[in-house]
């Protein structure tokens, strides 16, 4: 004899994706006022997205990090100067539960710091402007969003040229 106690059934989905970028960048400027400068600039990033609907509920998480440098050469009197430029770093979650309304309960946490030190330059001194992970900067958000069906599109693509 067989006897069935309790069923669990549920579905998992995962959904993954990531971009990586590399940019370099040189500039010269020759002005009359200013005198002469030169840069090159190297800049990193990486974002991955990950999301993962269990049943009704539906969880995204976004990870990114920018870093770059900047290889500042003023004049032949002064020496080259390095200063960090692009410094980002953050991650957020969003949580969603699908109620089958309109718009249904989002909930959204996201931190953001960065990485390494940043300067400004003041005149020919690099300022100090942040220290390591200082300062960080933490957000929570509750509200409802809106997410159409996954066979109805958001917006109709019409050719509107050929009309």
């Amino acid at each position: 004899m067989y006897v069935r106690l309790f069923t669990l059934s549920w579905y998992a989905m995962i959904a993954m994706a990531s971009e990586t970028t590399l940019q370099l960048s040189q500039r010269a400027v020759r002005d009359w006022r200013e005198g002469e400068l030169s840069a090159l600039e190297i800049k990193a990033g990486s974002l991955l997205r990950q999301k993962l609907d269990i049943e009704n509920i539906s969880i995204s998480a976004t990870f990114a990090i920018a870093v770059g440098v900047q290889l500042l050469d003023i004049s032949d009197s002064l020496p080259t100067i390095l200063l960090p430029t692009a410094n980002d770093l953050r991650t957020e979650c969003i949580i969603s539960y699908r109620l089958g309304w309109s718009l249904d309960p989002t909930i959204t946490v996201s931190v953001a710091t960065q990485p390494t030190e940043s300067f400004r330059l003041q005149g020919f001194r690099r300022v100090r402007t942040a220290k390591f992970l200082d300062p960080v900067s933490t957000q929570q958000m509750f509200g409802f969003g809106y997410a159409p069906p996954p066979h109805l599109p958001l917006i109709g693509i019409h050719d509107w040229a050929s009309h």
